[in-house]
């Protein structure tokens, strides 16, 4: 008996307790009120019940309460009509019966309610053997358990008239909720009424009104039903939070009860005070923390989808490629929402759709010829989403089977513009796609706009690449047919000339150019021997290595061996960093060694050795280094005459003069003259912007009796001083030089050289003001052989403007 008592007594109290924080948390966090009001009343008029029950299982605590206790007992009245207006909106019934049954099942609880006050419903309590109690029925009762019954019987016919396949998911879940709450808490509360007849039976209702809270508990963490997860996360939060801050102080309050009051009280009250601080301040921290934990323990789907999220907004931020972008959207979103598919289609036309992507046991044609459903640029989401039209390459039918699939579709826009759409299946778990999903989805179809616009302009930048470089392909193409076509046309394009002479000499560069052979080009000055190099270099094989020039006499004699071979840091005063010589520049080339009999003799000695072993070593260096390269030379002197003088070794000689090649003076291709003279011509007219079209016969006939001791490059300054001081459109006699008009003799070779050099050397140090190491600089020479230079020549510096 004593356990029976327990049982009556604790088992409706759980059942009261259970209820009333149901009312507090789907009132408070439910999103559709509606729905939320209609359960609370539902609920709470079963809590006042077994309040009720509850008080009259312990008389002693009824004393003084009769008032009070006598409203609860209109809770039992109550209880079938709140049932069938949950079940008339839970089940979303637009009947008009049941609308006016409604209002008529209210009248019939306030008659109920009148027959109650008036004892003719229920005539007072009978308290059972174990400590329980139940109502004594009076004339009206028999009428009232057949209002009881046939109300509950009514709302379940409702609510499976609400699991038709018309209707949106989310009316499908509640009505299979409520029908499974109604079918445990219902026939164990309908045992009260045999209760109330004579059957010594425990009474088990307390036990169904819970178990039916259960079920509705279970629905809202399984399938977040009436979408209240987030205020049961942040209750949850502040609950854990909360106690974190209360209890340390309130650990503090108590143990400093049992100590004296003075100092070392205050003190720890201080201290305790004082601690609370950091808790406080950490606490929007620590109840975030505690809000994901119980988002992942109650809530896993909200948690995976948010996860999902969050890993498809960051693979969007990478600018994916096109192709790659849709699959791996649908994909991570279908894995993380839990959905039975995902399609993703792109806007073509008008109205027309193409599938991008799409993955899971959805219908998903390749065309679709639909409208998405939007209204005010707000994403709808709902069972149907879609102004029907019929697919391309589709039958109605099919169109019906490819709407009755999609769960929802939201659209996708960028910059403004509808991009497209993704179409979802219903979720795994039989759960509707609610608010939360419909804002994660609205933000990542927008970040997935982007993404598509993104991988459009890296498809165009990544075409218009192609192009540029299908572009430069064909131009290097082209380039190269033209390099053959006049290098087949013309192999000297730079040289200038018809005479047999000059062609006798390009035959030999024709032959020798191939070979590896050492050439050494001999030629009076200004008779174009830097051309034949730089033509030899081009014809040869190593003609894609460099050609390195160098001018010997310009090389200061101390600094000779190391321009030649290089130096390492510290090799000799002022060689602050390793630099490399000529002839490691030239390696895989050909080095041209201009006016090489002007090198001094120890040089000449180390260049014997780089010409026999083909190798070559720092000053400073112990390393040696292997060289691959052709050698060319060029000397405007008697190279036999300078050997008998002991000015050039012999040996050098025999390895420089593999094959020797000799340029003809312009005195021996006269013919040659008119061509270079008309060449020289249109550069300078052009450089000088002079509207000048040639010579006279005067001015030619004078220039090819002309003797030219300075060669081309005498020619080129006396026309160049022609066009500079021609006044009409043709170059006469009086327009070129006093050399050029004397004909026949001008002096030996050696003074016209001579005062060629003095001349040049006056004009630098004019413009440069006097400043010596300035002119070396404009003449390309060191300053200690321009101050030779002017010693010998007798020059003097002009005066500083």
């Amino acid at each position: 008996m004593i356990v029976m008592r327990a049982v009556s007594i604790v088992v409706p109290l759980a059942a009261a307790i259970v209820d009333f924080v149901s009312v507090v948390v789907v009132l408070v966090g439910a999103r559709d009120r509606r729905a939320a009001r209609v359960f609370a009343l539902m609920t709470a008029s079963f809590g006042a019940w077994h309040l009720l029950l509850v008080a009259y299982s312990m008389p002693e605590s009824s004393v003084g309460y009769g008032a009070v206790l006598a409203l609860f007992r209109f809770g039992q009245i109550v209880i079938p009509a709140v049932a069938f207006h949950c079940a008339f909106v839970w089940s979303g019934s637009q009947k008009r019966w049941a609308y006016n049954t409604l209002w008529l099942g209210y009248v019939i609880v306030l008659l109920f309610c009148l027959f109650h006050g008036s004892g003719l419903l229920i005539d007072g309590f009978v308290p059972t053997p174990w400590g329980g109690i139940i109502s004594r029925p009076a004339m009206v009762y028999p009428w009232f358990v057949a209002f009881c019954l046939s109300w509950p019987a009514m709302a379940i016919l409702l609510c499976c008239q609400g699991l038709r396949t018309s209707v949106p998911a989310e009316i499908k879940l509640r009505s299979r909720y409520w029908l499974l709450g109604a079918a445990v808490a219902f026939p164990l509360g309908a045992v009260n009424m045999l209760a109330n007849y004579g059957f010594q039976i425990i009474l088990p209702s307390g036990v169904g009104n819970i178990a039916m809270v259960g079920v509705v508990a279970y629905a809202i963490v399984r399938h977040r039903l009436m979408d209240i997860d987030v205020f049961i996360m942040r209750a949850a939060a502040v609950c854990v939070a909360g106690a974190a801050v209360v209890l340390p102080v309130a650990g503090a309050a108590l143990w400093m009860q049992h100590l004296p009051v003075g100092i070392i009280s205050v003190t720890a009250l201080g201290c305790g005070l004082l601690a609370t601080g950091p808790i406080v301040i950490a606490f929007s921290r620590f109840r975030s923390y505690v809000e994901r934990e119980v988002e992942s323990a109650l809530f896993r789907g909200r948690h995976a989808a948010r996860e999902a999220i969050r890993q498809v907004s960051a693979e969007l931020v990478k600018v994916p490629l096109h192709s790659d972008l849709p699959q791996r959207f649908a994909e991570t979103l279908k894995e993380g929402l839990g959905l039975v598919g995902v399609a993703l289609y792109l806007k073509r036309e008008a109205n027309a759709y193409e599938l991008a992507y799409g993955c899971g046991g959805i219908v998903k044609p390749q065309m679709l010829d639909y409208r998405p459903y939007a209204v005010a640029g707000k994403t709808q989401v709902a069972s149907i989403q879609w102004q029907p039209q019929t697919p391309c390459g589709s039958s109605a039918a099919e169109a019906g089977d490819t709407l009755g699939e999609w769960e929802a579709c939201v659209p996708v826009c960028a910059d403004g513009a509808e991009l497209g759409f993704m179409a979802l299946g219903t979720k795994r778990s039989g759960a509707m796609i609610d608010g939360f999903d419909v804002e994660l989805l609205t933000l990542v179809a927008a970040q997935l706009g982007i993404g598509l616009k993104n991988a459009e302009y890296v498809g165009k930048i990544q075409h218009q690449q192609a192009q540029i470089e299908e572009l430069r392909q064909r131009l290097e193409a082209e380039n190269v047919v033209l390099r053959s076509e006049v290098r087949a046309a013309s192999q000297f394009g730079e040289i200038i000339g018809s005479s047999q002479a000059l062609q006798h000499v390009l035959g030999l560069v024709e032959k020798v150019a191939p070979t590896d052979a050492p050439v050494l080009i001999t030629g009076e000055t200004g008779t174009g021997k830097e051309l034949i190099a730089r033509a030899v270099h081009d014809l040869s094989p190593r003609r894609a290595g460099p050609l390195i020039s160098v001018n010997c006499p310009a090389i200061p004699a101390d600094l000779a061996e190391s321009e030649l071979f290089g130096h390492e840091r510290g090799a000799f005063t002022g060689a602050v960093d390793a630099r490399a010589g000529k002839f490691e520049l030239a390696d895989g080339g050909t080095i041209f060694l201009d006016e090489v009999a002007d090198l001094p003799m120890a040089v000449q000695v180390k260049l014997l050795r780089v010409l026999q072993e083909h190798e070559t070593q720092r000053l400073g260096s112990r390393t040696v280094r292997k060289l691959n390269l052709r050698v060319v030379a060029a000397t405007n002197r008697n190279l036999h005459a300078e050997m008998r003088a002991h000015r050039f070794r012999e040996d050098l000689y025999f390895r420089l003069a593999g094959f020797p090649l000799r340029v003809p003076a312009l005195r021996e291709r006269v013919e040659d003259i008119a061509v270079l003279a008309s060449y020289f011509l249109d550069r300078a007219a052009a450089t000088y912007q002079r509207p000048i079209k040639g010579f006279t016969a005067e001015a030619m006939e004078a220039l090819r009796r002309y003797n030219w001791p300075g060669n081309i490059r005498e020619l080129q300054s006396v026309v160049e001083r022609a066009v500079l001081l021609c006044t009409s459109d043709v170059i006469r006699p009086e327009h070129l030089s006093d050399l050029a008009v004397a004909g026949g003799h001008a002096g030996t070779f050696g003074e016209t050289i001579r005062e060629e050099k003095w001349r040049r050397i006056e004009q630098a140090l004019t413009q440069t003001g006097g400043n010596q190491a300035a002119a070396a600089r404009l003449l390309g020479i060191s300053p200690s052989n321009l101050a030779r230079l002017m010693k010998s020549l007798g020059a003097k510096r002009p005066p500083v403007q």
